[in-house]
């Protein structure tokens, strides 16, 4: 158990799976766990072995597990302390299916590890190596983490392997994986946007609000004040308010 932090465990279950994880370390996957649950479903039915790649306490991953939509998981971060929680809930639950990885990108995965699926909920901003040292959970420094993992996956993905990566339009362009995705032995597929219905989008709001600090606040003031002036359309004002977005691409046989 983690020295300091041993009495702010946090539980979450997914069909009866207890998920283990502390406040400070939630990236907010729980927030995608539905999207894609649904979108699993609907693409690739239930796949063999799926990988969650930075997956924090493992919202998503374990989400895929307990509905039946994959039988063996993966989890990597390079947060020690995520990588504490996951094992945390694999051991809790006596699970026999799940490893998990502290890794920078993919530098300690065995060689020979295959994944016929890799959801994850990566840093969706770009930034500066000391805004990173601030806050690893948001920030990927000239997108090293994203164009490193695009990179390295083909080598891990089964013959039909497909990723799906969960963005932010208020960080990136679709456009901008996209060409990262096709230098790299990859196919670009498609953008997916989630569908919400108003309560989903209100219970969002809520969780998203009550997790905010003061700092926070005045941040998100600050980047409406730069971009309300590029708003165009209607669409730019949609994606500021839906700001999610799936990149979907796979294997190149």
């Amino acid at each position: 158990m983690m020295e300091g932090l041993k009495h702010n465990w946090q539980i979450v279950k997914y069909n009866g799976l207890k998920i283990y994880y502390l406040p400070a370390l939630d990236g907010g996957g729980r927030d995608f766990v539905h999207d894609y649950q649904k979108l699993v479903k609907q693409l690739f039915g239930k796949v063999d072995k799926v990988c969650e790649f930075a997956s924090g306490c493992g919202f998503i991953g374990f989400s895929l597990l307990a509905s039946g939509l994959c039988q063996k998981l993966c989890l990597i971060d390079v947060n020690p302390q995520a990588i504490k929680c996951c094992i945390k809930t694999i051991k809790s639950n006596g699970l026999k299916n799940v490893t998990a990885y502290v890794c920078d990108v993919f530098d300690k995965i065995p060689k020979d590890a295959k994944w016929d699926l890799v959801v994850g909920n990566p840093p969706h901003f770009n930034g500066t190596l000391k805004e990173y040292q601030r806050n690893k959970i948001l920030i990927d420094p000239g997108w090293r983490i994203h164009k490193e993992f695009y990179k390295g996956i083909s080598r891990f993905l089964s013959n039909k392997g497909s990723v799906l990566l969960v963005e932010n339009f208020k960080g990136s362009s679709p456009k901008i994986w996209q060409k990262i995705i096709n230098k790299n032995h990859l196919s670009f597929v498609k953008t997916i946007l989630p569908k919400r219905n108003f309560l989903q989008k209100f219970k969002e709001i809520i969780r998203i609000i009550y997790s905010l600090k003061w700092q926070d606040f005045k941040n998100a003031f600050s980047f409406y004040k730069t971009r309300q002036r590029k708003i165009k359309n209607y669409k730019i004002l949609t994606q500021m308010f839906s700001p999610h977005y799936y990149v979907w691409s796979k294997k190149n046989i």
